[in-house]
């Protein structure tokens, strides 16, 4: 019986991929507007301080998705005034994403049908608390969502293990009665298989399967004349 079902937010509920690829270009012209930086120099000395943010605080920390340490160090290694422009810039990237952020095609009718049935909805993901938040609230899932665990809360990321500790904690369910859906293989469909979940890989590869954890490649076709279908798993709604 399945009585939870988690879900991760980037590349899962929105594509992040879009919205990053706006953000950024959002950045750039501000940089060639102000500084005179070209374009695609902008974007390789972004590249580099995001390569410096993670070789000085590590790769399992939420800190490394800071976009205002980002362009700190960016500002910094260029020689240019940090103030009031790494926060602005920081402002501009989330702003724009968010604008152009739409949910993925179902996934707000799945969300909302597992709720009807009964079910806990929860939220697992990376990045820092404040912008994830920002996301589910333009997303209109506030209604939704039982519970949140945001690797800044728990001081490792997915697939940390402690950060599944913390997810269980809070699921209010056995491991084997939760779903978790992601767009990682690794982080998410494999890292919630070994903690004993059923763990759901989301991705748009019409070839993609790995042993041990499902397949969602549209969340369209998880609702069914019968129920409800996540990757292996079935049940009633």
């Amino acid at each position: 019986m399945i009585r939870t079902v988690i879900f991760d937010i980037d590349d899962t509920l929105y594509n992040y991929k879009e919205g990053n690829i706006a953000g950024t270009a959002a950045v750039t012209a501000y940089l060639e507007q102000h500084f005179g930086l070209k374009p695609a120099y902008s974007e390789a000395a972004i590249t580099a301080a995001q390569r410096e943010q993670e070789a000085r605080i590590g790769s399992a920390t939420a800190a490394i998705h800071d976009r205002l340490i980002r362009y700190q160090i960016l500002l910094e290694n260029e020689n240019l005034p940090i103030l009031p422009h790494a926060r602005v810039m920081n402002d501009l990237y989330w702003e724009t994403l968010l604008s152009v952020m739409k949910p993925e095609p179902g996934v707000i009718e799945l969300i909302r049908a597992l709720k009807a049935a009964g079910i806990r909805i929860g939220i697992g993901t990376n990045m820092t608390g404040h912008i994830q938040y920002e996301k589910l609230e333009r997303l209109d899932l506030s209604d939704y969502i039982d519970f949140l665990v945001i690797s800044e809360e728990t001081g490792a990321e997915k697939p940390e293990p402690r950060f599944f500790e913390v997810l269980k904690e809070k699921a209010q369910a056995e491991p084997s009665e939760c779903v978790f859906i992601g767009d990682s293989l690794r982080k998410d469909a494999q890292a919630a298989s070994r903690e004993g979940m059923h763990g759901v890989w989301y991705t748009a590869k019409e070839a993609a399967s790995a042993p041990g954890v499902g397949v969602i490649r549209d969340f369209r076709e998880c609702l069914t004349a019968d129920g409800i279908r996540l990757g292996d798993v079935s049940f009633a709604r």
